[in-house]
Parts: structure tokens; sequence; C-alpha cells
């Protein structure tokens, strides 16, 4: 299915001639009908080489050109087309290349009866010394001709010769099977010479670039079949599936890369809905639009169309394809605002800001360059088709707490979406008693909830304010030295805390600063200190820790205004 719509999506999008490929054109050598070289032109934009020349399809092998002398028909490097030795290269092969260069263009010749293509050859055969070569020219520049005002190179006759030459040079196709992709019996490719580009930690940036389909080994083989055979695809089915695949890694709007995973987005039909943004840069207007879209039952300007997504990484110079999928707009849509409602979570100044998904990630980790695929393939996922968070999420989320001593907003969020989707999957599947707590409860600090894991993190939370309070800005506060403890087996470290509390509450109260405090430590005691937490409970702690902090950390005279007229409507109603 995958090959299937992306051969479907490459008739949406400019493709390249057969076995053409974009070049970037550093240079042009003009000569005129008769081989007289007239200059040697410079494409390279303001002189700067990383920028790249003029990009223009070329003949290209793809994968067909690794460290044998394989020349590109009429466009190609310096030593190639001018025999020209870069640093680091060997004379020898160097010569040979540009032999074999010279000796395509006299077949081409022969072959098309251009006069373009004649030109050419009387260009190397007889006025090849007459060329000026610039003194800025780098023989690992790209270089093609132009005859007078013709590009040779967009010649139709010139395309059709490389193909048929290619295509038997290096034996590409094989024996007549069923293909894959179109379910016609054709000759079947022998090996995909197209790169796909793009794919992080392949070999994209090299000449060869990452391999689609390949098998050369035993372990990849299968029914004794190897090559391209162990997945048969005719010549025309396999190109158009590589160019899509390429349009789709080149478009910032398709396609989005997260560590070493990359991720495809397309439709059958095309469409304005951003997938891409709505993951990688959230704004707070982007979702609550779509929020909005949602709850009144009209889409944000999307029609009910195929949506298709892959996850794709490289492994040396093949494609992994990951994880594959199809849906629909509107269910794609639905699941990306269940998604943001799942992260909801007010900080201290109310606001609830939106996180990628890379973020969210890297907040499980020491530092970002340890992100696992697996994590980040997960998130995108559920995001995707709002399947609930796994809970090895929450372990990792718990883990970190404890190694940091600590619990960050992107981190907070995490463990909510975490929590409030397992919520939603057990009320949909009719079990009680496990997790009860809707997702709007835990979006902000709520004073109902009794469960004594989340009021030990409020507690925690008060104690630590009540310290700060008393002792100024500690070097180390109850949070860095106890939250491990606290968080996990609560029973045997808060009889401790609050003993400390008590200590720092008198030298308050002196100073007329622990009313405030004293109402805050009473309102979060649980009715009893659990021995231990299970995995979820730890992820309730983390959650009333960070509450209660979010609280504490409101401007003072609000914060004191709205536990006033708590106390006020708890007095009417006893």
């Amino acid at each position: 299915m995958f090959l299937q719509r992306l051969a479907e999506y490459s008739d949406r999008i400019e493709r390249p001639p057969s076995l053409y490929a974009p070049m970037p054109i550093h240079w042009l050598i003009v000569i005129d009908e008769n081989g007289k070289p007239l200059n040697m032109t410079s494409l390279i934009r303001d002189g700067d080489r990383k920028r790249g020349g003029e990009v223009r399809f070329a003949p290209s092998l793809g994968n067909l050109r690794t460290s044998g002398i394989a020349p590109l028909l009429l466009a190609d490097n310096g030593g190639y087309v001018l025999g020209k030795v870069a640093k680091g290269k060997k004379d020898k092969r160097v010569q040979d290349c540009h032999k074999a260069f010279k000796e395509l263009i006299r077949e081409c010749a022969g072959e098309t009866q251009l006069p373009e293509v004649e030109a050419i050859r009387k260009f190397y055969d007889e006025h090849f010394s007459e060329l000026k070569i610039p003194d800025d020219f780098d023989p690992a520049d790209n270089i093609t001709f132009r005859v007078n005002e013709c590009w040779v190179i967009d010649l139709p006759e010139v395309r059709e010769f490389w193909l048929k030459w290619a295509m038997c040079k290096y034996e590409l196709l094989g024996a007549a099977r069923c293909c894959l992709v179109c379910g016609q019996t054709k000759p079947v490719l022998r090996r995909l010479p197209w790169a796909i580009k793009g794919v992080p930690r392949g070999q994209s940036s090299g000449t060869a670039g990452t391999a689609l389909i390949s098998a050369n080994s035993d372990a990849f083989s299968s029914y004794g079949l190897k090559e391209t055979f162990v997945s048969p695809i005719c010549f025309d089915c396999a190109e158009r599936a590589v160019s899509a695949l390429n349009a789709l890694l080149q478009d910032d709007r398709t396609h989005l890369i997260i560590g070493d995973v990359v991720y495809c987005f397309w439709t059958r039909e095309p469409c304005e809905f951003d997938v891409v943004n709505l993951l990688s840069q959230p704004t707070l207007e982007m979702v609550q639009r779509l929020l909005e879209s949602v709850r009144t039952g009209q889409p944000a300007a999307i029609e009910a169309q195929d949506f298709y997504a892959a996850a794709l990484s490289a492994n040396n110079a093949r494609v992994v394809v990951r994880s594959y999928w199809e849906s629909t707009l509107p269910s794609i849509q639905r699941n990306l605002a269940r998604w943001f409602e799942w992260q909801q979570l007010h900080r201290a100044d109310g606001s609830d800001q939106p996180l990628t998904v890379s973020r969210l990630a890297a907040s499980l980790y020491h530092k970002p360059n340890a992100i696992e695929p697996g994590v980040v393939e997960t998130l995108v996922r559920c995001a995707l088709t709002g399947a609930p968070l796994p809970e090895h999420l929450l372990f990792l989320a718990v883990k970190r707490n404890c190694a940091e001593q600590k619990v960050p907003y992107e981190r907070a969020k995490l463990i909510k979406a975490v929590l409030a989707s397992r919520t939603v999957s057990s009320a949909s599947e009719g079990r009680t008693g496990i997790e009860t707590e809707p997702k709007e409860v835990l979006t902000m600090l709520n004073r109902n909830l009794n469960d004594p894991a989340y009021k030990c993190g409020r507690l925690l939370a008060v104690i630590e304010a009540i310290q700060s309070r008393a002792i100024g800005n500690p070097s180390q506060t109850v949070t860095d030295r106890y939250y491990g403890s606290a968080s996990s087996t609560p029973a045997s470290i808060f009889g401790t805390l609050l003993r400390l509390a008590q200590v720092h509450l008198n030298k308050l109260r002196k100073e007329n600063q622990a009313a405030f405090l004293e109402r805050e430590l009473h309102d979060a005691m649980p009715d009893q200190f659990p021995a231990t937490l299970t995995l979820r409970q730890q992820g309730l702690f983390a959650l009333g820790y960070f509450h209660q902090r979010a609280e504490m950390y409101k401007p003072r005279q609000r914060t004191e205004t709205q536990h006033q007229q708590l106390m006020m409507e708890e007095g009417t109603e006893s």
C-alpha cells in the first residue's frame, strides 16, 4: 500500500525525466555549432558554492554510481568533464573517468545524429585545448554544455538515449513478474537506480544515496530471490514512487524530522490542513482554532479525504519503513484535537503553551541526542491515531523526575497526557476503579481531588515553599534532597519533612508570614501517607507537586483572595 500511495502522489508533482535527477550546475561551457568554445560561465550565486549553482534536471545514476567509473551523459564533475584532478584524487583514475565521459558522448552523437551533440564531440576532438578555465574553478563542481542557446541535456533525443544506454549498460531490468504496485506482468527492476535523499543518518549526503528496496545478502533474501526481486516492481512504478518520496522529503509542508526519524504526511488530493506545523511548531491560536472546529462539528477547511503517514529511518544505505498508516482528514483532525486536550496544563501565570513532539520527547532524557526513535514514533502515532499513550512513557517521565529531583513544565505536560489518555481509554472500555479522574481535573490545581498520591505531591510543594520563605534561597531545597523518596515511599519521609516544616513555620509566625502557608499545608495534607506509590500514583504525585507549585508562584494577593473565597464557601456549606 505504501508504494501504491506514493505512486498515486507522483501525479501531483513535477517528475524529472527517466533516470534524470535535480543537479546543481556550477559551470556552463558554451560552444558554437562547430564545437569552438565561446566561454565558460559560472552559475554559482554570489560566489557561494554552498548555495550551489542553477539546479536543473540532469542525467543521474543514483545508487548505481559507487566507486567504479560511471560517467553521466553531458553533465558531470570537473574530473569527468575536463579531466581536472580534485584534491585527494588520483590522476590516473581521473583520466580514465574523463576518457569514459568522452566515449559516452561519441556514442550519443553517433546514435542520435543531433548537431548539438556532434558539436560537443568536435569540441573534445578538435578544440578542447582552446577552452579557458577560470582560476576559481573547482574540479568538484558540476559542469554541462550549451550549444548557442540550447541546453543539450534538455533535448528529448538525448534523454531517450541516456535511458536506453543506462538500462542496457547496468542491466536494470530482469524477468517479467507481477508488479506489486500496478499488478501488471512486466519486466521488473533488478536494482533501483534512484537515491532517496533526506532520511536522517542515511547516505543521502553522498552520491549513492539511500535505497528504498535492496537485498544483497542471505539475511535479506526471500525464496532464493535477491536484489529488488524480493519486492518485484516495474520501472515506471518504481520511478514514480521514488520521485514522490523524494518530493515529500524536500517539502517542509509534508515532512517532519525528529531525531533519527523522518515522518512524511500527504493526502489523496491537495489540502490546506497543516499537520506538520501542528506537530512541529503549534501556536496557541492554531490549537484553539483546531479545538473549536472539532467542538462545533465544522472541520477547518478540510474535506473528508484519505490521509497517509509514514515513519522512515536509515540503516546505513537502506531506508527502513518503521511504520505506515492510513486514515481520513476528519479523523486526523479529531485525534489531534484530543492530543492537545490531553496535554492541557496551566502554568503559574494561567497560560497553557502547546508543545512540539520533540520537546515532549526531549523532556524524558538528559540530552536531546539520547532520544530513542521508538519514543518519538510512539508520540506521533498516538497524536495522529488517538491511541492512548503507553505507560512506558510514564515510567520514563517518573524516572527522569527522580534523577533531576524536579518536575519541569514539558515533563508535567507529558505525564498529564499519559494519565488523561489512559483515563479516556479505560472509560471507553467500561473499566472502573483503575483510572477514574477525568482529564479536566488535571489541568490545574484541584483542591477537591483527594487522591493521597496527588496530595502528597501538593504537600511537598508547600513544604518547599515554607522552607524558601523562611530561609530565603537555600542552596538545596527539600525537593532537591527528598523528591525521589517522597514520590515513591511517602510514609518513610514525610514525618521528617513535616517536622522541618514546623520549625520554619515557627519562625514565620513571629514575622506574621505563616497564616497563608499553614492553610495551604492543612489543605494539602492527605488522610494517610501510603507506604509505596504505584507508577500511576507517582505520575499523580508529580502533577500534584507541579499544580501546587504553580499555585504558590501566583501573585500573592490573588492567591490569598482565592483561598479566602474558598474558606468562605466551605463555611457556608457547613
